[in-house]
C-alpha cells in the first residue's frame, strides 16, 4: 500500500540524514574548552602589565607625568589598567553562576584598588 511505502521510505530517509548529521564536526566556537576565558586572561594581563610598567617610570618623575598617569583613558594609565585589573581578576570565575563580588581575587583587587 502507498502507506507502507511513505512509512518505510520516511524512515529511511530520517535514519540516512541522522547518519549523516553524526559525520559534522564542529569546532566548538570561541567558548570552547575555556578559550575565550583564555584569551580575556591574555588581554586583560597585557593592560594590567602596562599600567605597572608606566607606574614604575614614575619613579622620581614630575608631578604633571604622575597626573597624567593618573587621569589617563589610554592603555597604560591608571583608570585602563584598573578596569583591567578588575576584568583580569574576575576572568578566573569557575563558574559563571558565581557573583563577581564573592571571588577572592576580585576583592583583593577592590582592596588595592581603593
Amino acid at each position: 500500500s502507498r502507506r507502507d511505502y511513505l512509512l518505510q521510505n520516511t524512515a529511511l530517509v530520517a535514519s540516512s540524514l541522522f547518519l549523516a548529521s553524526g559525520q559534522a564536526n564542529a569546532s566548538g566556537g570561541a567558548t570552547a574548552g575555556g578559550a575565550y576565558l583564555l584569551s580575556a586572561k591574555q588581554r586583560y594581563n597585557e593592560r594590567v602589565t602596562k599600567g605597572v610598567k608606566a607606574f614604575l617610570d614614575l619613579e622620581g618623575g614630575s608631578v604633571s607625568a604622575v597626573n597624567d598617569f593618573f587621569t589617563s583613558e589610554e592603555v597604560g594609565g591608571w583608570k585602563d589598567a584598573s578596569s583591567a585589573g578588575y576584568l583580569l581578576s574576575n576572568a578566573f570565575r569557575r563558574s559563571s553562576s558565581t557573583a563577581p563580588d564573592s571571588l577572592p581575587s576580585v576583592k583583593k583587587w577592590k582592596a588595592f584598588a581603593k
